[in-house]
C-alpha cells in the first residue's frame, strides 16, 4: 500500500510505525519528510513529529540537532508530554 507522497500526516504515522519496528533510520526520514511537507502545520501531530525527529537524532548521537528539534516541539506545544 502506498501513501500519498504529499500527505504529511501519513508520513508522520509511517515514522511512528517504523520507530516501533526498530527501523530508526527510516523513521527519522519519515518524520523529516512530514515536516518538510507541512513545516508550519497547526495539526496535533506536528509537535510530535518534531519530538520524534529529535528522539531519532539523539539515538544517532546527533545531540545538537536533537535539542533543536525538542526546542521546536516545546515552542509549538509548551506542555507537550514526552512519551
Amino acid at each position: 500500500m502506498e501513501i500519498q507522497p504529499d500527505y504529511a500526516r501519513a508520513w508522520y504515522n509511517r515514522g511512528l510505525s517504523l520507530f516501533r519496528l526498530g527501523k530508526h533510520e527510516l523513521a527519522l526520514d519519515c518524520f523529516q519528510k512530514a515536516l518538510e511537507i507541512k513545516p508550519n502545520s497547526q495539526e496535533f501531530w506536528h509537535p510530535q513529529a518534531w519530538y520524534g525527529r529529535g528522539y531519532m537524532l539523539a539515538k544517532f548521537r546527533r545531540y545538537e540537532e536533537a535539542i533543536a528539534c525538542f526546542e521546536k516541539a516545546l515552542s509549538l506545544q509548551p506542555n507537550y508530554p514526552a512519551p
